[in-house]
């Protein structure tokens, strides 16, 4: 490669990585990056001195005759330097350059697990469908690779299905059957078999909760129809509904009892239910014989499920007796007289009930507005259904003709300075329709009108209301009498007002703990957090401070768990004080916590409340907590994986236990097993297993680490890894070249080391190679220090320089990897050397 930049003009260099990641900080403070940039599918291009800051944005061409762009530069240090691939410069600006399509990108082959979907919920045993989706995001299409999915909690393979391939940029979605043979959190790796140039994306992992199977049919209530009375018959329904996560296929029986009577009111036969599915049966419940008053029912359903609590219900239902229900069903009369007249008023009765009435009773006739009686007709009883017809005779001597009475209601007490709504209620009871009048509210007591509303008339036997908003604002405190006044002059004087008495009472100062926010249960040694709301109830303001004070009441003589002080509170305004309560030294079972306030108020009955939490005592629970190791090895490699296991119970394990290191689940080979002397309540401990690779499959691995100890919590006792083992690989690791002068001809003499991915010495590789000019073929084999030597003889005098470039590496089970060739001292580019004659 060859640049030509502000700094350092023209220099050359050699590409010495590809694909490569880099996080550029692009702000500093003191020594500290403070702004960083990630990048990826960069060229890493050396050696140092290919560039210097200010050649930022040189152009990077090949170093021949066409000088082709290869990339653009943009950052580097004092070792390397950072550029993009020109191909991905122009595609995002649209340009091509001297009217050519871009060069194209090296080939990439990454084919990428991108997704891994299930249901929410899976029930234990159940087939669920999990969706494995894979995409070929290189630019070089795929041939057949498998896709396997694991699940890493019960330690089985769930499916290997078979990709015929990908083209680049397709993707593809595989469908697994899954049944999961145990409940809890479950962890399944979906991961392909293809080695591609990014593994870091070979494989995806999602959990999905797997519940046990239930079947759980309940009885969730019991229905009446209509009121139960002695002699008529109810219909009762009965719901049971499927709360489990199992169908129900068979029928099942619902029987409904009376428990009181000790009979059994029938039995109803319910054919299967959907999980989730509710059915009602209904249940005709004849009451002719039953004894009146309470009757306790219960419905039962004999089918055997997982959750006894619920397969019955009970209610109480009561058993009226007949009623016995004589109606006034009419009364006739003339609708005007003449004061003085005899009126006969002509009432019917009827026996609208169940019962003969066998007894005499009267009929009394009032006359309602002025509440005098005009007469009294007796009945000598009457039978279910049939009616009567009594004549009362009225004299209307003396009766009023029109009159008016006045009610006042208001409340009894108010606060000074709110508004009070006095209703005042104004009745025609007398025999004449009146004109507008109006209606006087009074404040008796301050001698002061409160206020006055217009009635634009009321009909002989009608009444209204009128509404005052007496606002109490300087109004004394103590005892007012109101008095409400028709102005209307009417017949009879005396009913033409009415009173009532209110107090204002000063405002009052009410502070009230009106809410405890606090978890049902909480695990001893942890710390919970207890809010309580403060609320200022009344209506003054409190300007000084006062406490608020949380205890735990359920020892003698209580514990404080703290304090906090209210400032002030406006009145209306509320405030919540957070407590932390340290449940360290608590007592298992259930407590009692006491929120209060100090503050004296006029209402000492809100000043506290109370809540109950429970402390409870969880058991050890080991669970494996981390796994660690690196995502690719060369095989024959020995990996350190580091697992860490922590007791996240609250009791200590006091006994040893093993954790074990799988290769591809419970039954793939066993990498090791270490012992871990007991582990206290909080404590982690970790292990390390070496992993040898040698004799394994090159690819994916997935390791599971599985502690033994058995708990009460199987979804957290293990963990996967995925590891990607991969074949030997060898490049140029340095080129060497001399000239040697015969006569009239000379020879060139390429010594060319191979290295290992660690840069160690590899040989039995055969490398081959082509001389320039010319195409001259050599090969040679490396030694165990990694070298070979490749010779072209009889080069005549008048050539002046010779290159010799290597073309490929072979050797069985490797692979050659020309993007880490390399020279330390310089001498070549890794790819070529030129060897001149002297």
């Amino acid at each position: 490669m060859q640049k030509y930049g502000r700094t350092t003009h023209l220099t050359r260099g050699q590409i010495t990585g590809v694909n490569a990641t880099v996080t550029v900080c692009y702000a500093v403070s003191g020594f500290t990056c403070t702004k960083s940039a990630r990048y990826v599918d960069q060229l890493i291009i050396g050696p140092n001195t290919f560039s210097a800051g200010g050649d930022s944005g040189s152009l990077i061409v090949t170093d021949d005759g066409n000088l082709n762009p290869v990339a653009l530069l943009f950052a580097g240090s004092s070792s390397i330097t950072i550029a993009n691939r020109i191909d991905l410069v122009l595609n995002r600006f649209g340009v091509t350059i001297d009217g050519f399509a871009p060069p194209p990108p090296g080939p990439l082959t990454d084919v990428a697990v991108t997704g891994v979907n299930g249901p929410g919920t899976v029930v234990q045993n159940t087939a669920a469908n999990i969706a494995v989706t894979v995409k070929n995001f290189g630019n070089q299409d795929v041939a057949a690779f498998d896709v396997t999915l694991q699940d890493t909690t019960d330690h089985v393979t769930v499916g290997t299905q078979s990709v015929a391939g990908l083209v680049a940029g397709a993707g593809t979605t595989l469908t697994f059957a899954w049944t999961p043979i145990t409940s809890g959190e479950h962890g399944l790796v979906a991961s392909h078999s293809l080695s591609d140039d990014r593994p870091v994306n070979d494989q995806r992992s999602t959990t999905i909760p797997v519940a046990a199977p239930v079947t759980d049919v309940a009885v969730t209530n019991i229905g009446q129809s209509g009121q139960a009375i002695q002699g008529h018959t109810v219909v009762l329904g009965v719901t049971v509904a499927n709360a489990g996560n199992q169908g129900v296929q068979s029928g099942f029986t619902v029987t409904l009892q009376d428990a009181t009577a000790g009979v059994n009111l029938g039995t109803q036969t319910v054919n299967g239910l959907a999980v989730g599915a509710v059915n009602t049966v209904n249940f005709t419940w004849d009451l002719t014989g039953a004894s009146l008053g309470e009757h306790t029912l219960i419905a039962t359903h004999a089918l055997a499920d997982d959750n006894a609590d619920n397969n019955q219900r009970t209610t109480v239902i009561t058993v009226n007796p007949k009623p016995t229900d004589v109606a006034v069903t009419g009364i006739a009369a003339p609708a005007r007289v003449t004061v003085g007249d005899i009126v006969h008023v002509m009432v019917t009765l009827k026996n609208v009930g169940e019962l003969d009435v066998a007894t005499s009773f009267d009929v009394v006739l009032t006359d309602g507005y002025g509440g005098v009686q005009v007469g009294t007709q007796t009945v000598a009883g009457l039978a279910v259904g049939a009616t009567a017809t009594v004549d009362i005779p009225w004299n209307t001597a003396g009766a009023t003709t029109t009159g008016h009475t006045t009610s006042v209601s208001a409340p009894t007490d108010v606060t000074v300075g709110s508004a009070a709504a006095v209703v005042v209620s104004v009745q025609n009871v007398g025999g004449q329709h009146v004109g507008g009048f109006n209606i006087v509210l009074t404040d008796a007591t301050a001698g002061v009108a409160i206020g006055t509303q217009a009635i634009p008339g009321l009909a002989m036997g009608y009444n209204t209301t009128a509404t005052f908003n007496w606002n109490t604002t300087n109004v004394a405190l103590g005892s007012h009498t109101l008095v409400a006044t028709q102005t209307l002059s009417d017949a009879n004087a005396a009913n033409n007002q009415g009173s009532t008495t209110v107090s204002v009472n000063p405002i009052s100062t009410d502070v009230a703990v009106s809410a405890i926010s606090a978890p049902a249960s909480v695990t001893r040694g942890s710390t919970a957090t207890i809010g309580v709301t403060i609320q200022n109830s009344g209506g003054q303001a409190v300007s000084n401070s006062f406490d608020v004070v949380l205890t735990d009441a359920t020892t003698g003589g209580g514990v404080t768990i703290g304090t906090q002080t209210v400032t002030s509170l406006a009145a209306n305004a509320s405030v919540i004080r957070s407590f932390s309560w340290s449940t360290a030294n608590a007592t298992v079972g259930s407590h009692t916590l006491v929120a209060s306030h100090t503050l004296t108020d006029q209402n000492a009955a809100n000043n506290q409340r109370s809540t109950t939490v429970t402390v409870v005592i969880t058991p050890a629970d080991v669970a494996l907590a981390s796994i660690s190791a690196p995502g690719q090895v060369t095989i024959g490699d020995t990996v350190p994986v580091v697992v860490t296991v922590q007791n996240v119970g609250g009791q200590d394990v006091t006994t040893n236990f093993d954790v074990a290191l799988t290769d591809g689940g419970a039954s793939g080979p066993v990498v090791g097993t270490l012992t871990v002397a007991g582990l206290a309540a909080g404590a982690s401990a970790t292990r390390t297993f070496n992993w040898s690779t040698a004799g394994v499959t090159i690819g994916s691995h997935t390791l599971i680490a599985t502690q033994k100890f058995v708990d009460n919590n199987s979804s957290n006792n293990a963990r996967a890894i995925g590891i990607a083992v991969n074949p030997p690989s060898m490049h140029v690791g340095n080129l060497d070249g001399v000239a040697a002068t015969t006569g009239d001809v000379w020879s060139a003499t390429v010594m060319i080391t191979v290295h290992d991915a660690k840069h160690g010495p590899f040989g039995g590789v055969t490398v081959s190679g082509s001389w320039y000019p010319g195409s001259s073929v050599s090969q040679c084999v490396t030694s165990e220090t990694g070298t070979c030597t490749v010779v072209l003889s009889s080069i005549p005098i008048a050539t002046r320089m010779v290159s010799f470039s290597v073309s490929g590496m072979t050797l069985t089970g490797a692979v050659y990897k020309p993007a880490a060739n390399h020279d330390p001292d310089g001498s070549s580019n890794g790819y070529s050397i030129t060897v001149k004659r002297f």
